[in-house]
């Protein structure tokens, strides 16, 4: 078995091969004057088992692509097997047209990465599920709902609900609050033409007095958590916390944040901060140990 990290998140990729007691592979990710990419692995990789780690993360076409790259050089190398460990999988939120000439984004990925030649995908919280059927190859969909659940402080059965911040991750919320045995409260949102955020517009169940944490797979701008934090104190709520898988915090998210009604902000390190990014809220789990285990399983 060997592991190579592409450049989106190395400190992910070298906690993971330190859970899995190796080191990462050496390989040189070349980016040349005129925007191309290249690479070159120092090391053999003839039938090996490779396990390629990279996130699609800010900015995600030029990480796909060095992904699709260090695939096909795999490939050309003669390695066994190819599998790309894509803990953010970029455009999986595009499953579907939302007009006549729309293109369905997900499944050129998808189509992308196959041709490179990957053997199999493991990513997680897919914000579509409908993605993984975009692959013939198997896809390993892992979930933070469980690491979420030990890292939250002290819940009180009582006082505590799990917030779904729209009708699409109700079965995510359903999920966090069974493990944290405590009651789901859903929240209806809109999104106004042309705008990168969301409006709630209704809530099914009661937050009055109540601890609530909203749990979401994405966070970019970060306007629709904002809103829904604001909203959430005007109903009665004591208390916002907030559970993010993939913390993109684009264009000016962590200001957002850090003004907001948010108390605690929870993300994984699926995607790397930005240099310079600051919230007080906020703290950070890993998800290398999960990932780390789901390769071991896969090598055993």
């Amino acid at each position: 078995m060997k592991i190579f990290s592409g450049s989106s998140n190395p400190a992910l990729s070298k906690n993971i091969a330190e859970h899995l007691g190796c080191e990462l592979g050496k390989v040189d990710l070349l980016h040349f004057s005129d925007g191309e990419i290249g690479v070159n692995f120092r090391e053999s990789i003839l039938r090996k088992d490779v396990f390629l780690v990279q996130s699609c993360s800010i900015p995600p076409n030029d990480h796909l692509m060095e992904l699709l790259i260090m695939v096909d050089a795999c490939r050309r190398g003669g390695a066994r097997s190819i599998t790309a460990v894509v803990p953010w999988l970029a455009y999986s939120r595009k499953e579907k047209k939302d007009h006549r000439y729309d293109a369905i984004s997900g499944k050129l990925v998808a189509n992308l990465l196959e041709t490179a030649g990957i053997n199999r995908l493991i990513t997680l919280d897919l914000h579509a599920d409908a993605v993984e059927g975009f692959f013939d190859v198997p896809v390993v969909n892992l979930s933070a709902v469980d690491l979420f659940a030990r890292s939250i402080d002290a819940v009180d059965p009582s006082d505590t609900v799990v917030v779904a911040p729209d009708m699409g991750g109700a079965k995510r919320a359903r999920r966090l609050a069974q493990a944290l045995e405590v009651p789901v409260v859903i929240l209806e949102k809109i999104r106004p033409h042309n705008s990168p955020d969301t409006e709630v517009v209704s809530m099914i169940g009661d937050v009055t007095g109540k601890r609530t944490i909203i749990i979401d797979d994405i966070a970019s701008t970060g306007g629709t958590l904002v809103n829904a934090a604001k909203i959430l104190k005007e109903r009665g709520a004591k208390h916002v916390d907030v559970c993010i898988t993939h913390a993109i915090f684009s264009d000016d998210a962590c200001e957002k944040i850090e003004k907001s009604k948010i108390d605690h902000f929870l993300i994984t390190d699926t995607i790397p901060l930005r240099p310079g990014a600051s919230i007080s809220q906020l703290k950070i789990i890993s998800v290398a140990r999960m990932i780390a285990e789901e390769i071991k399983g896969l090598t055993a």
